[in-house]
């Protein structure tokens, strides 16, 4: 529930012309980037869901910070 709910909060749907001009002129990237991108790159949770590696969610080369 905790992965879902994280989601959840930026879920959003545009079309494509309008989601062009948010990714050219806003100052923040869209919900699905806030999404996909950190969590992609979190193990634990490519475990939970047992994304197979060398999926988009489950990249073979993950960013850490720590």
């Amino acid at each position: 529930m905790f992965w879902i709910s994280a989601a959840s909060t930026w879920c959003s749907v545009y079309r494509p012309e309008t989601l062009k001009i948010r990714v050219l002129t806003g100052y923040h990237s869209p919900g699905n980037f806030r999404v996909q991108g950190p969590l992609s790159n979190l193990v634990e949770f490519s475990n939970d869901f047992s994304c197979p590696v060398g999926s988009k969610m489950n990249p073979v080369h993950k960013c850490s910070v720590w």
